[in-house]
């Protein structure tokens, strides 16, 4: 018998795995980044079509097989539909999806990850500048957690403080001095 595993995860990407089967990213609460099987979810009768979708925040129950991790059932809890907040998600995740590896918990990441989520789900469209300096301010935090960081006392509200509008704008301002520190942290993780 196999254990049945519970968390909460926002689903990065999707790739088709044979006629009907489907391999999905999920960014997850208590376990990480795992790579997740759902068998027949492409038929028309699955009870998964439309709940596994990228974008997503789910609730979800997998167990761990002989060769990989299969998805037992999951529910939809939040989602971000607007195509251009869509966009600045999935840039997000392939961020993160570079910088992570492996299945490892990382509480702090999933919050990063889950407030740009809910920043985007709350807004109708975003502005190319606000897309910008979310992406700028999200690569300083998910930096910073990860230890690639060099924290200086002016970087505290970016790094801590809840994402808004404001906080975007004032993170665009300082784009000057994030991007050569950024560029610098990302060529230490030699990734």
């Amino acid at each position: 018998m196999y254990a049945i595993h519970q968390t909460q995860g926002i689903v990065l990407g999707v790739f088709e795995n044979g006629d009907v089967d489907s391999f999905y990213y999920v960014y997850t609460k208590d376990f990480g980044l795992l790579g997740l099987l759902a068998t027949g979810v492409r038929m028309h009768k699955s009870k998964f079509r439309y709940t596994l979708q990228p974008f997503t925040l789910i609730d979800v129950g997998f167990v761990k097989g002989k060769a990989t991790l299969r998805i037992t059932h999951a529910d939809t809890i939040a989602r971000v539909s607007h195509t251009q907040n869509q966009r600045v998600l999935a840039k997000l995740f392939e961020r993160l999806r570079r910088l992570v590896r492996g299945e490892e918990a990382n509480i702090e990441l999933y919050d990063i990850l889950l407030e740009a989520f809910e920043f985007l789900r709350a807004r109708e469209s975003i502005t190319e500048k606000e897309m910008y300096s979310l992406e700028l301010l999200y690569t300083v935090r998910l930096l910073s957690s990860l230890g690639y960081w060099a924290e200086s006392l002016t970087d505290t509200p970016f790094l801590s403080a809840p994402i808004t509008g404001e906080l975007c704008l004032e993170a665009y301002e300082k784009r000057i001095s994030f991007l050569p520190r950024i560029e610098h942290a990302i060529a230490e993780t030699q990734l």
